[in-house]
């Protein structure tokens, strides 16, 4: 399925000039270099993993789930809200509906607190 569209994919080239024209178009928009360099990194990441899968990251429909857990993965929730910017502004750049939109973040499960009972910690003190 990922594989396809072969003769479609973007080539090397294509593929930096693809990144290049989204960091301009971000410059363009004043974004702040923290912003700046979170996107490129999510932009690299993503047309790279396309790019192996030989899948242009332009056509539709696109493996979006595959690529937001691949981009994703390990990440926390503020990553994963700057990884869904990144892309929502690559698709809105080449004018296409972006297939990220749906996709609801994972929720992470907060870590579980465990309270000692007052006989547990005189267990511990003795």
């Amino acid at each position: 399925m990922l594989g396809e569209n072969i003769e479609d994919r973007p080539q090397g080239s294509d593929i930096q000039e693809l990144s290049a024209d989204l960091l301009e178009a971000a410059r363009r928009r004043n974004l702040s270099l923290n912003s700046l360099a979170a996107y490129e990194r999510t932009w690299t990441r993503f047309l790279a993993w396309a790019a192996a899968l030989n899948f242009d990251p332009r056509s539709l429909p696109f493996p979006a789930l595959e690529a937001y857990r691949f981009l994703g993965d390990g990440k926390n929730a503020a990553n994963l809200k700057q990884i869904r910017a990144a892309l929502s502004f690559a698709y809105k750049h080449w004018d296409l509906k972006n297939p990220f939109a749906k996709i609801e973040p994972p929720l992470h499960k907060e870590p579980q607190l465990r309270y000692l009972l007052l006989a547990d910690i005189r267990w511990l003190l003795d």
